[in-house]
């Protein structure tokens, strides 16, 4: 999703593609905050030099700590507003947060999208987690660490195999079961998520 309303100006990925950490997945326009960003930093230059000024002044005697507290507080307040201006530059590229494929894409070049807006989905395809559910009667077998064994319909001939990493306290009181997750190592890109 994104953390900046914005057109989108280019896409970096399709459905299927992989794509590591940090990969730019799209751009939404910047120039707006980019001449935002570049009026900040020549407010935060004056108000820096106007600081040093005010700080050899007083310590000449020349200016009260007050007048010399708001400079610095001003000029505090425009670093401030340049840092916060330089962060939604950076957002304005979409990067992927994790390595994985691109299972989705949600929106096309042109497209105006607001904070949060999904633009992909991304899944990680190592390792996979399993999501099930346990019988009540077998709560006793179960163990964090456990290791698990299982096979999907695509590989019916493949051992899958991974180990518990969380069990639900409390029991569903629809179906009698604790939910369970495992977490299944993937290095082959054999298994997809959803299998």
């Amino acid at each position: 999703g994104t953390e900046v309303d914005g057109r989108l100006l280019s896409l970096g990925a399709d459905p299927g593609d992989t794509v590591t950490a940090g990969h730019t997945l799209a751009t939404i326009d910047p120039s707006a905050r980019e001449a935002k960003l570049r009026e900040a930093e020549a407010v935060l230059d004056r108000a820096a030099a106007e600081e040093r000024r005010a700080q050899k002044l007083r310590e000449k005697g020349i200016m009260s700590q007050q007048e010399f507290d708001q400079l610095a507080s001003e000029s505090s307040v425009a670093r401030a507003r340049r840092e916060l201006l330089a962060i939604e530059v950076a957002h304005s590229q979409i990067r992927a947060p994790f390595p994985g494929r691109i299972a989705q894409r949600l929106v096309d070049v042109g497209s105006y999208v607001r904070v949060g807006t999904p633009l992909f989905v991304l899944v990680s395809h190592h390792p996979l987690r399993l999501r099930g559910e346990v019988p009540e009667r077998y709560a006793a077998e179960l163990a964090m660490g456990q290791q698990i064994r299982g096979t999907v319909s695509a590989f019916p001939d493949e051992q899958v195999h991974g180990k518990l990493t969380r069990i639900s306290a409390a029991v569903d009181p629809a179906s009698r079961a604790l939910t369970v997750e495992a977490e299944v190592p993937n290095d082959r890109v054999l298994l997809r998520p959803g299998f």
